[in-house]
């Protein structure tokens, strides 16, 4: 694994050189996150019987109440703040792969967007994240979320719902993907984030709002 992650670093350093002559504003270290991937449960202690794994940004951490919403379910949460596609697919194995989940849902894109990544850049990663858990997960079921709306990055609305569409066009390629767009259920009736639902930050959730995307996703996790 160490070899193949050497691979990937050097993979990375020299797609954001050729693009740019230099590296590019949002080609990021996956590594900054190492010490909280570490702190991620072995795979040891946990049950892999009917598992749900969460991985993606801090949408996903801050739900810490997670089993609370999904009382009686095997889930566990993986989020690590701040990543994009291009962290979880570096960090796979660890966050997902090594728990042979039998479902895996899966929130990036929100932080691609907000640094300046394309939406194709976006679908492209999200591509790879597919197709590598795929390969090594072929009975898992894959739950693509679309990225939220927010007030913190409202000015981007446009971006992500061109984002999100493109999501929703590359999971239908797919049998074992499902796409769950839950926008419109945080938007009050003036067109913009309902305030119930979000923290001071204007960026991440409540419990409120924690409770519209536990309602959307119960059905998924088993």
């Amino acid at each position: 694994m160490k070899i193949i992650k050497l691979i990937l670093l050097f993979i990375i350093a020299q797609v954001a050189i050729n693009a740019t002559g230099s590296f590019s504003a949002f080609a990021q270290d996956p590594l900054r996150y190492q010490k909280v991937i570490d702190k991620f449960k072995p795979a040891s202690e946990v049950n892999p019987e009917k598992l749900t794994v969460f991985a993606g940004s801090s949408t996903f951490t801050n739900w810490k109440h997670i089993q609370e919403s999904f009382p009686g379910k095997n889930v566990l949460n993986n989020g690590f703040g701040g990543s994009h596609f291009s962290d979880l697919i570096f960090f796979v194995e660890e966050a997902v792969i090594r728990y042979n989940p039998s479902t895996v849902i899966i929130y990036e894109g929100d932080n691609d967007i907000a640094t300046g990544k394309s939406p194709e850049k976006v679908v492209e990663d999200a591509r790879k994240l597919i197709m590598t858990i795929h390969a090594a997960l072929p009975n898992a079921k894959l739950v693509l979320v679309a990225p939220k709306p927010s007030l913190a990055r409202f000015s981007l609305k446009d971006k992500y719902i061109a984002c999100n569409s493109q999501l929703k066009k590359l999971a239908k390629e797919y049998k074992y993907v499902k796409y769950i767009n839950m926008w419109n259920d945080m938007l009050g009736k003036d067109g913009k984030p309902k305030d119930e639902y979000y923290l001071k930050d204007q960026l991440h959730f409540t419990k409120e709002g924690y409770k519209i995307w536990a309602k959307r996703l119960k059905k998924y996790v088993k």
